[in-house]
């Protein structure tokens, strides 16, 4: 299944409106809500991070001199409307975790700032306008959908998001409730936008307005309403936040995993078939734990990391096992509990109501040097079964998801434990808190629960899913190598990059088979390719010399021989490489290239000096 995530030639942005001039005016909402984070910044740790993302927004209308960055600052416009659109998401549920998106963004908007005072060309920045809306489906601010092919397929959905729309308008309706479904909506209708052709989208402009219009209506209403610190919603948020500042919740620190999770991004045009496989059993399915099994390098952590992102306001707590962190308590069961219970506090207003009620920092501090099951009990159990009860029938509906990455990289020790941990879950919790983890295939069967009912596995080595897995692989490297000769990666196309079609196929094939079915191979190959290209390497001999530190390892080479097999079923399935015409659609890199930025993207770091 190929995304369509972008058009480029769609001048009309939906929630964008710039004048000619290109004078910066903030939206009322976001002026609304960059006043509250004013007024919280003392008592809030990351309201300042927030504050400046909207300073450098303005800062860079302040740069803008001609129509060749018009659409760079159209996304730069359309980032305000999206942040501000999720902290009201993010306030009205009382979360107190920083937005994921926070730091990546700044670091997008300094690069975009360093560009603009270097004079870069007109590429550069239209890879950064690339970089940011790829950011804006990362985080879930614009929904991934298939590409609609019909204006009455388009009319179908619009439909649909306009009758949700009217239950939001009702007075009724809560306000905080309201921002959450608002937010809801603007994704879907903005992932609505970039999956359709330009000519259909200009046939259905006038609806797209209408609604447009009623949307920043309710969110002009509802910002002024509660965008304020003296407000009710602002009053629950910042007693939060007050009370994550007692002895019982310092008890609780752990690792901080937003450096992993940041660092971790999934090829766009990739993975579509899991996640929609996953937000289907998060949303609509009764069974408690999602296992993802696969090999080392598979893209297990990406995918854990992208879950967390797409559904930041669902996931209420992350642990990330790490060889890196030896036999510190973060690779321990305890450990696992302490963290979860940490994200809960963050995340459920509810929950840390109750620890503070039942729970002292003293007792917490004793349990973590006890037994695993002891802090269970009397960290997760006991509240979780008080606030949300053990109905195994209860409806799904709203489930906050646990995610925890790396099973088998835990402390070998506590994989018993462990594996304890999820039995003693499935048995003690309703539907309405759910695991999602992930596992080396290999190693999964010291994890595994003999409980169908209750449990969804996945296995990229399985037949059902491996073409999938392969395809996705295929897709990164065919668009990677494509946007390089392309000219894509910051360079007018060179001479000695061209090549013809066959040539180009049969190196596909080559490149495929020496990735062994790992996307950390595959990103190696690439970026070693880029480099070779970069430095005027010819296409074969920088192909060669990409391919030769792979196949020169014994281990390396047993593994790409061993993928063999498996690489024949695929070809067999799917036929030969992807079409070079299609490699070198231009909006096609632009937009669905990732690797098409590796120059851009290391550029962006030396100017920022990361």
């Amino acid at each position: 299944m190929q995304l369509v995530q972008h058009n480029t030639s769609i001048n009309v942005l939906l929630f964008v409106q710039m004048s000619s001039t290109h004078d910066y005016s903030m939206d009322a909402p976001s002026s609304a809500l960059l006043s509250a984070l004013d007024g919280i910044s003392q008592h809030v740790d990351w309201a300042d991070d927030a504050a400046t993302l909207y300073k450098s927004i303005q800062d860079i209308y302040d740069q803008q001199s001609d129509e060749t960055t018009e659409d760079l600052f159209r996304k730069v416009k359309e980032m305000e409307k999206y942040v501000t659109l999720d902290l009201e998401r993010h306030f009205a549920l009382g979360i107190c975790r920083p937005p994921y998106y926070i730091q990546r963004l700044q670091l997008h908007l300094e690069g975009v700032q360093a560009m603009l005072l270097e004079s870069s060309e007109g590429k550069s920045l239209d890879h950064l306008a690339a970089e940011l809306q790829a950011s804006f489906i990362e985080h879930g601010f614009c929904s991934s959908l298939e590409a609609i092919y019909d204006t009455e397929e388009a009319d179908l959905r619009l439909q649909q998001l306009s009758n949700r729309l009217k239950k939001i308008e009702s007075p009724e309706h809560d306000p905080s409730l309201a921002l959450v479904e608002l937010h809801s909506v603007v994704a879907a209708i903005s992932g609505m936008q970039q999956a359709m052709t330009p000519a259909n989208f200009d046939k259905m402009q006038s609806k797209f307005n209408s609604v447009h219009q009623r949307i920043t209506a309710l969110e002009n209403n509802i910002s002024s309403c509660n965008m304020k610190v003296d407000s009710q919603l602002f009053a629950r948020f910042l007693a939060a936040e007050h009370l994550l500042r007692r002895n019982f919740v310092r008890a609780l620190e752990k690792e901080d995993s937003t450096e992993v999770i940041n660092a971790h991004v999934i090829h766009p045009g990739t993975r579509a078939w899991i996640l929609d496989r996953v937000s289907r059993w998060l949303l609509k399915s009764k069974k408690k734990v999602f296992f993802l099994c696969g090999k080392q390098g598979s893209g297990k952590t990406a995918l854990a990391s992208t879950i967390c992102k797409l559904h930041n306001h669902d996931v209420a707590a992350r642990h990330f096992f790490s060889v890196r962190s030896g036999n510190s308590i973060n690779n321990q069961t305890v450990g696992l509990i302490l963290s979860i219970s940490r994200d809960l506090c963050q995340v459920l207003p509810e929950y840390l109501n109750y620890l503070d009620d039942n729970v002292s920092g003293d007792e917490i501090e004793n349990v973590a040097k006890e037994s695993w099951i002891d802090a269970y009990e009397i960290l997760l159990k006991r509240p979780l079964k008080a606030l949300y009860g053990s109905d195994p029938h209860a409806p799904p509906e709203k489930r906050k998801l646990i995610v925890i990455d790396s099973l088998d990289e835990a402390t070998f020790t506590e994989w018993t434990s462990l594996k304890q941990f999820f039995e003693r879950f499935l048995v003690d919790y309703s539907a309405f808190i759910c695991i999602f983890a992930t596992v080396r295939t290999k190693h999964s069967g010291a994890f595994n629960i003999e409980n169908d009912e209750k449990i969804e596995v996945l296995q990229f080595e399985n037949r059902a899913w491996q073409s999938w897995h392969i395809k996705d692989i295929e897709v990164y490297l065919s668009s990677s190598v494509g946007a390089i000769l392309s000219g894509e990666d910051e360079r007018g196309t060179p001479q000695h990059a061209k090549v013809d079609q066959r040539t180009l196929q049969n190196t596909m094939d080559e490149l495929l088979k020496c990735s062994a079915g790992r996307f950390d191979y595959a990103i190696t190959l690439m970026e070693s390719f880029a480099a070779e290209m970069g430095a005027g390497g010819q296409f074969l001999g920088s192909v060669k010399k990409a391919m030769m530190p792979m196949k020169q390892g014994q281990e390396v080479e047993a593994k790409i021989s061993s993928f063999a097999s498996p690489y024949r079923a695929y070809r067999d399935k799917e036929g030969r490489a992807v079409d070079v015409r299609v490699m070198r659609q231009s909006h096609y890199l632009m937009d669905k290239s990732r690797v098409a930025l590796i120059r851009g993207r290391h550029q962006i770091n030396a100017l920022n000096g990361k």
